[in-house]
Order: C-alpha cells, then sequence, then structure tokens
C-alpha cells in the first residue's frame, strides 16, 4: 500500500469514522467506543467490530465493546489519544498487507474478542473476566515456520495499576498467546510473579528453536505505570507450553556485564 493510499485511509476514518471500507471498527458512524472504568459499570450498548479474517480459515476473530451513541458535539471534538484508539478497532485485515501482521503489536482498544466459525456455529470468547485488550499482534507461518499454524499475542489489561480511574494501554498487564483460530489460549506473562506487569514491545521467531522471542516492556520499579526508567528486554517461550516466559540473557549474566563495564 502506497503512502499516498494509507494517508486517505486514515483520514478517511477521521472525517467519515467507518465509511471507508476494511476498517474494522464500531459503527463508527453513530457508535463511539466508551472509555472502562476500573470500578463501575461501563456505559453503552454491545457492538462488535468487522470480523477479521485469518488466512484460509473458516474462523474470524469480531473484536467487541460497549459503545455509546455519537452527539451533534463529536463531530467537532478534538481526538485525543484514548479516542482515537477507541474509533478504530483495527487496521485492513485481508492477509495480504495485514497490519496486525508481527513482530509489533497494533494498538487496539477492546473489550473482549470472539472467534466465530459458521461452519461449525462456534463462537467463542476471547476473555472470561472484565478487561480491556490493548494491544494485538497476528504471528504466522509465513513469520515464523517453526509454528505450525501461527499464533496471536494479545496485551491484556485488568486492573488500574497506575490509579487514574481507567482501565486504559497505559496501564501495566499481561500477554496472552491463542492460536489463530482460538482453539487455545497460554499466558506469555503472568500477574503472580515479583517482576511487575509487562507491555508486548515485539514478538518473532527464535531461528533454530520452537521458542518464540518476545521484547517486553516491565515495570520494573513497580509504580503501575510505563516510563523511560522501565527497560525493555528479551524474553524467550515455547507457545506449546505456555508462560511464563524466560529471560533470554540471565540476571545473573546481567551482573557480570554491569561489573565489567563499571
Amino acid at each position: 500500500m502506497t503512502g499516498r493510499c494509507v494517508a486517505i485511509g486514515f483520514l478517511c476514518g477521521l472525517l467519515a469514522l467507518g465509511g471507508c471500507r476494511g476498517r474494522s471498527s464500531l459503527d463508527g458512524a453513530v457508535v463511539r467506543t466508551s472509555e472502562v472504568p476500573a470500578e463501575g459499570s461501563v456505559r453503552g450498548r454491545p457492538t462488535l467490530g468487522s470480523p477479521i479474517r485469518i488466512g484460509n480459515s473458516s474462523t474470524a476473530l469480531i473484536p467487541f465493546a460497549l459503545g455509546e451513541p455519537k452527539t451533534f458535539g463529536d463531530r467537532f471534538r478534538l481526538p485525543t489519544k484514548e479516542t482515537i484508539r477507541g474509533w478504530f478497532f483495527g487496521p485492513p485485515v485481508p492477509r495480504e498487507g495485514n497490519l496486525f501482521a508481527g513482530p509489533g503489536p497494533q494498538a487496539i482498544y477492546w473489550q473482549n474478542a470472539v472467534f466465530a466459525d459458521p461452519l461449525t456455529g462456534r463462537a467463542e470468547p476471547l476473555l472470561r473476566h472484565r478487561a480491556v485488550i490493548v494491544q494485538a499482534v497476528l504471528i504466522d507461518r509465513q513469520q515464523a515456520p517453526a509454528l505450525a499454524e501461527g499464533l496471536w499475542a494479545f496485551t491484556v489489561v485488568s486492573r488500574d495499576t497506575n490509579g487514574d480511574g481507567w482501565l486504559r494501554g497505559d496501564d501495566t498487564g499481561v500477554v496472552l498467546l491463542t492460536s489463530p483460530t482460538g482453539a487455545w489460549a497460554r499466558l506469555a506473562t503472568g500477574d503472580n510473579d515479583d517482576r511487575g506487569g509487562e507491555q508486548l514491545v515485539s514478538i518473532s521467531e527464535q531461528p533454530g528453536t520452537a521458542f518464540l522471542l518476545m521484547r517486553l516492556r516491565r515495570d520494573a520499579d513497580g509504580d503501575g505505570r510505563f516510563t523511560t526508567e522501565d527497560p525493555v528486554e528479551p524474553w524467550v517461550i515455547d507457545p506449546a507450553r505456555g508462560g511464563p516466559a524466560e529471560r533470554l540473557v540471565p540476571l545473573e549474566t546481567v551482573g557480570r556485564l554491569e561489573r565489567l563495564a563499571r
């Protein structure tokens, strides 16, 4: 896709909010995504986004969120990071030029998603608890030949870790891996360790192995938010086994490197 087409598609999405074909979104012409408070109910009506095709599979991934009807004032409201993220449920999604394809994740704002297959009648939610999905990336066999079928990686936020009263991408979360069609789901990171929450920066194949290489931004100081003080570190995981991911470079080795450098 040329730069001109990308610019036209982005402007068309901003101005028409759903008028461009192929944009996986809420019913953007009349609905805007509701933000999710840490406590209390979410306002809005149940809204399904456009189905995201997964290669040649009959299964599609369909975003879900609660949305509120737009008012006349929404036509004149300047976009913020949160509203832009809320307006768009994702980029165009045929495999050719699929912007969800790795290694870097796409910023999104979903409350859930459904793996739906019209051939079997299956419609299975991705999450079984209240949360927001703030990142998504699809890794297929073209990018990771050692994987039998590819996988999705999602960053999921379920707690207001930075204390601003909302569940957003600014909060720390966990990384969830699933098969492309949602046949299985495994945590790559978890809340029950001492390294704080994480955010996915990139994910790719670790050549010569069945492992995946993940670059994770870690909440090293435990303040519940990501700052320049929080490092981005390489971790590896066996997707067939699930998490927790392990450091590619052990802390003992990092300590030796630090002593040598000082």
